[in-house]
């Protein structure tokens, strides 16, 4: 079990608190990182300047596959996209995951974004990735070649991620918090996946909002319509009665 965490910021750099950090650490005490980085969101009103955003992504890592300790965040050079990831893959895209699975999974990401001709084809290859993930996780995912900011959990929700909005706007999401704080922290609901565009953000606003994409069904025929299908969310309503003989 692993530990992220990530904060999106108008006015400057926010890490964990030192009580949060520890509970991060006590997740993953094998590798701890960090890195800063300055978003570029879309101009403001005509503005020639864009806004600027600021985040901060840290991931602690208990290492259980591969022969290695992989240090995250991962991170790509070429794209500046990051990804924090706090999972077990099975298999992806029904193919078993045999080694490092954080790895694997970024790979694709980046596979995904770079063949997209847009952003929204670029959306939906990353959707349909994700929902080819069987396994428990939770992630956050930075795609800087378009920048979108996309995180969540697998539909049963078996890996924690909470999120808070302070009164500053600031965005932040963990998988542990340090409940003495008095803050106010919500889990992050197991419906589908978050997707903040900055492409379509303004920083002028008072607080960043993410666009849920809700878990699709399978049975789904409109390609128009984006659908994160889970891999274990199709499930159906009716009960089955089974008739027992008692002797």
């Amino acid at each position: 079990m692993c530990g992220i965490f990530c904060s999106i910021a108008q006015n400057g750099f926010v890490s964990p608190d030192s009580a949060t950090e520890q509970l991060l650490r006590n997740r993953g005490p094998d590798s701890m990182g960090q890195h800063q980085v300055v978003l570029n969101a879309s101009p403001l009103d005509g503005n020639e300047v864009p806004g600027q955003l600021h985040a901060t992504f840290l991931s602690t890592v208990l290492s259980l596959r591969g022969t290695k300790v992989v240090d995250q965040p991962l991170r790509d050079a070429d794209t500046s996209s990051i990804l924090c990831w706090n999972g077990e893959a099975w298999t992806i895209e029904g193919e078993q995951v045999n080694g490092n699975d954080s790895q694997l999974i970024f790979e694709k990401l980046l596979a995904a974004s770079r063949g997209a001709n847009s952003g929204v084809s670029s959306t939906r290859a990353t959707i349909a990735l994700l929902s080819k993930i069987k396994g428990p996780y939770a992630f956050v995912f930075w795609d800087g070649r378009n920048k979108a900011l996309f995180y969540g959990r697998d539909c049963l929700g078996r890996r924690s991620l909470l999120k808070k909005s302070t009164p500053d706007g600031t965005l932040i999401l963990s998988s542990v918090c340090d409940n003495t704080s008095g803050e106010s922290w919500a889990e992050v609901e197991a419906n589908g996946i978050y997707i903040m565009d900055l492409l379509l953000a303004s920083t002028s606003d008072s607080s960043l909002s993410s666009t849920l994409l809700a878990h699709g069904l399978s049975n789904n025929k409109h390609e128009e319509v984006i659908s994160f299908v889970g891999k274990f969310c199709d499930m159906g309503s009716s009960l089955i009665t089974i008739d027992i003989a008692v002797p």
